[in-house]
């Protein structure tokens, strides 16, 4: 079928067939120019001649007005600059940062004000009357002093859209509206100049008010023609949206607009596919892309894929199928995806948490460990060391030299950056300023490494950096608003988000992967298009605007409906001449997605398809496989003989009651940390982690329980009472010298402290209290390791240790206590177990630990506790348990076996036994490391080992 643009390329043929160098082609947007060319090309039949001058609407605008359309920012910058003209006599003016949001919709409503030819006075007037009715009260008749300031503000806006005009004038600039306003105001005395033109207006769908004033002219000149391209099945039904405007054109121009048909003229094949989460549609798309090209070698070449949601750009590059060789990709690579854009961000946060001459930890580590960074610093290895570095160091807020410091233990080249932890503070310069003269200084750094200079990807990312701080020095060095961090990063991260990363390449060879707008135009036989959902296609009502709808509808102009008909008809008229389509969509609701299919879905399926005999339409859903808990594959992992070596020197050195409770939960998860010693990443944090505040309330509880003790290791209630005072200082120093390296306590840590501080006295008084009342407390054991063997039944392995340093063995009242302190959640069922499945019920880790104290206390002292009463010996029964701190009564919990809680050496020899199979299982050669009777459920989702496990879930 014949695509528009040969159509244009034959007319333009027929009217000049010797010369078309007089011939001027003005299309709604610069796409497809180059194609127009090959098609000139193809039908010229190797003639020699010249071609016609081809142009976008706004180049045509900015040669017949003179004024220059400038960029978004420029503009921002000019409106704030009037803003605090105006705002000065009647009081102060917002700042820049707050501004900017509402700079945003002011320009966008100039804009359409101009492009519509709207009398502004008249609808700023209109608006300013709407708010006062609006904020009036027939009961308060008095205005607040902010519904003043608010009424001003929009009796101020005309001012504000004059005064902006007036300024660009002088300066020959404009913005998109005003530009074409000025051009329409004149068109009469402009068009002498284009005299000798044959203009063809090709593609134009929409006219604005003004535009529709310049085209006007251009035609009565009577050189100048409107090429349309549509299809009657949306033009002649007046309920079809997509047909609104040119409907409009062809009452205006009977004699310009010719719509031929293309649906129904030619066998078209719909797919609609339904996929049920947004990034599976990448992937989806690149199965069909290779089907289509391993049906033809030229299918690529005659291919879209287009992206209405332009976020799926990434995933649809990684997932390109090999059979695709070429890809044109129109809309460039976001320069946001870049490390060197990540790498600034960082650069600047670092810059602006600085306090003093301390930097914050955290992102020390973010910008020296980002990419670029990485390359200068030598090899990546030192990233794991320095991430340890800091955190063995506690270096929350380090200083430079603590940073270079750091960077010299891990063997890392500093030289390069040492710059950025420079002290600028003694010039006269803003941070920003001092900001945007490191980052370029980087930037240089970057530019001059062999790998970047070799790099295609990387040389241009640096120099699309170097071009967005090109521009941000020129509007800092005419305007001087960025004066400190935030703002910076706000303007940077704008302009950043705007720019792209171009791609080098024959733009009319390969794939062409496209964004909607940029589909205007142009045909392809086939077409794949991805997030056919409402509120992307079209999408909707978010528009953001100062104006309301019924001023808007009042001053003709464009509202959401009228937008909405423009992308029915980019859709509609993509579609018209293709033969095979598929349509994505997805009901993905995470992460702000509507999940909804668009009206366009409906619309064929009821409207389209039934019309059309020659529309064949096939619905197709994606599914995803179940991947549940239950369902993942397990691990299992043999024990080598270079395992078995180490597994004898790990039995040797100690097993620890912690230990032996992770191979009872995972035994995978215990070969990675216990025995391969992969752990989780250390992260610097300027807040105590549970371990630490458990570890510090530990010392402190040691140290005055010793100081409590008389000769014969018995507490006393008056020495107890002494130490009351030294609580908070004990544990200030402790936090402060052990945690957190010499730093002040505040933030989360200074509620840490007061929360500590309040479980050890009120812990220590419930000891006093009961003293006081006659009991006694003989310490037997605080904080003492013992390491005792056990013997196993396994050939080869006749012996294993066990490791540990309970918290306290006491003697109370006369009864032997094995008392572990715990300063988090302690529940009732940590503490009870009974006889039974232990693969079904094993016993509690808490309940287990416990348990591990009292018969490595046994053992150590040659205790009663370890024998049966048939050696003659006076056995001696005993109590374990668990003291919660973080509890508000903080009393003694014994644990219970089989609802029993007080114990003899028949428990101990009981237990034994189940130690001993725990640590032969872990010593048998036989027994691989499994996750085959693992209780997962949601523990996998949080195991430090997840990413090494394969049945971790994901």
């Amino acid at each position: 079928m014949q695509t528009f643009l040969n159509q244009v390329a034959q007319r333009l043929l027929n009217d000049h067939p010797d010369d078309l160098g007089r011939c001027v082609v003005v299309f709604n947007n610069r796409r497809p120019s180059l194609f127009l060319r090959r098609e000139l090309a193809k039908e010229a039949h190797g003639r020699a001649l010249f071609l016609p001058t081809i142009m976008g609407m706004d180049d045509m605008i900015m040669q017949l007005g003179g004024l220059q359309i400038i960029n978004h920012e420029f503009l921002l910058f000019e409106l704030y600059d009037v803003h605090r003209t105006i705002a000065t006599p009647h009081g102060e003016p917002q700042s820049f940062e707050s501004f900017m949001p509402l700079a945003d919709m002011l320009l966008a409503d100039f804009s359409e004000i101009d492009l519509y030819d709207v009398d502004a006075k008249q609808l700023f007037h209109s608006l300013h009357e709407l708010k006062s009715v609006m904020e009036w009260d027939p009961e308060a008749p008095d205005l607040s002093a902010f519904q003043r300031n608010y009424l001003d503000f929009y009796r101020s806006l005309y001012v504000h859209y004059c005064l902006l005009r007036e300024r660009l004038e002088r300066q020959g600039k404009a913005y998109g509206g005003m530009a074409y306003r000025k051009v329409a105001e004149s068109i009469d005395t402009l068009l002498p100049a284009w005299e000798d033109k044959e203009v063809y207006f090709a593609g134009f769908n929409a006219f604005s008010q003004t535009e529709q004033t310049i085209v006007d002219a251009f035609l009565k000149r009577g050189r100048a023609h409107l090429l349309v391209d549509g299809d009657p099945y949306y033009t002649d039904d007046e309920q079809q949206e997509a047909g609104h405007f040119l409907r409009l054109l062809r009452q205006r121009y009977p004699d310009h607009v010719s719509i031929q048909p293309h649906f129904g003229s030619h066998e078209q094949s719909f797919t609609l596919v339904h996929c049920p989460e947004n990034a599976v549609q990448a992937k989806a798309a690149a199965e069909q892309l290779q089907t289509l090209c391993l049906a033809s070698n030229q299918t690529a070449e005659r291919t879209a894929l287009v992206l209405a949601d332009e976020k799926l750009l990434l995933p649809v590059l990684n997932a390109l199928p090999e059979a695709v060789h070429k890809a044109n990709i129109t809309m460039g690579f976001p320069f946001v995806y870049s490390t060197l854009h990540a790498m600034t961000l960082n650069l600047i946060t670092l810059l602006r948490q600085r306090r003093g001459n301390k930097y914050y930890g955290p992102d020390v580590l973010t910008f020296l460990t980002s990419e670029p960074v990485c390359q200068l610093l030598g090899d990546r290895t030192p990233v794991a060391k320095l991430r340890g570095h800091f955190a063995s160091q506690r270096l929350v807020r380090p200083s430079a030299e603590q940073i270079f410091e750091a960077l010299h233990a891990v063997g890392a080249n500093s030289d390069a950056i040492s710059f950025i932890f420079s002290d600028e503070n003694s010039d006269n310069t803003s941070e920003a300023d001092r900001c945007l003269r490191k980052v370029r200084r980087l930037l240089n750094v970057i530019k001059d490494q062999e790998h970047v200079a070799h790099n295609p990807k990387e040389r241009e990312a640096a120099i699309s950096l170097g071009q967005i701080f090109d521009h941000l020095e020129e509007i800092q060095q005419q305007y001087h608003f960025i004066q400190n961090l935030p703002t910076l990063e706000r303007i940077y991260s704008r302009v950043a988000q705007r720019h792209a990363i171009p791609f080098y390449g024959e733009p009319l060879e390969g794939l062409q992967i496209l964004g909607v707008l940029e589909t205007r135009n142009l045909d392809f036989e086939n077409v794949i298009l991805l997030s056919v959902n409402e509120g992307t296609l079209p999408t909707g009502r978010t528009a953001a605007t100062l104006i309301p709808f019924s001023v808007k509808r009042h001053f003709n102009m464009p509202t959401y409906a009228e937008k909405d008909a423009v992308y029915a008809y980019n859709f509609y008229r993509l579609l018209q001449r293709a033969s095979h389509v598929d349509l994505f969509y997805h009901t993905d609701f995470s992460g702000g997605n509507k999940g909804e299919p668009s009206r366009y879905i409906t619309q064929i399926e009821t409207e389209l398809a039934p019309r059309f005999p020659s529309i064949h339409l096939e619905h197709r859903t994606l599914t995803i496989p179940n991947t549940s808990i239950d369902e993942t594959e397990e691990v299992e992992i043999a024990k080598t003989p270079q395992i078995m070596e180490r597994l004898q020197w790990r039995s040797q050195a100690g097993f620890s009651p912690s230990a032996l409770n992770v191979y009872r939960s995972c035994p995978v998860q215990f070969y990675y940390k216990n025995l391969l010693g992969l752990t989780e990443e250390d992260e610097v944090s300027e807040d105590m982690g549970d371990n630490e505040f458990g570890n510090v309330v530990h010392a402190v509880l040691q140290q005055l329980l010793q100081q409590a003790e008389n000769k014969h290791h018995e507490l006393q209630a008056d020495l107890l009472e002494q130490q009351l005072p030294n609580v908070e200082p004990l544990l200030t120093t402790q936090i402060r010298e052990q945690v957190l390296q010499g730093s002040d306590i505040e933030g989360r840590n200074q509620y840490l402290l007061s929360m500590a501080i309040s479980q050890v006295r009120h812990f220590l008084q419930k000891e006093i209290a009961f003293l006081k009342k006659g009991g006694t407390i003989q310490m037997l054991s605080v904080e003492e390791e013992s390491q005792i063997p056990l013997r196993l039944n396994l050939d080869g392995h006749p012996t294993a240790y066990i490791k540990g340093r309970p918290d306290r063995i006491d003697r109370c009242n006369g009864l032997l206590r094995v008392i572990d302190y715990k300063t988090g959640k302690v529940n009732e069922a940590d503490l009870r177990y009974k006889d039974g499945d232990t693969q079904t019920a094993p016993p509690p880790d808490k309940w287990f630990q416990v348990m591990c104290y009292a018969w490595l206390y046994s053992q150590q002292n040659n205790s009663a506790l370890a024998y049966s009463s048939d050696d003659g010996r006076q056995e001696e029964e005993f109590v374990a348990g668990i003291v919660p701190l973080g509890h508000t009564d903080s009393e003694f919990q014994r644990i219970s076996w089989n609802g029993q809680t007080t114990f003899s050496s028949e428990q101990l020899l009981r237990f034994q036994s189940m130690m001993q199979a725990v640590v032969e299982e872990i010593m048998n050669p036989n027994q691989p490391f499994s996750t085959k009777n693992v209780h997962k459920k949601e523990a996998c989702k949080y195991c430090p080992c997840r990413q090494f496990c394969t049945s971790a879930v994901q």
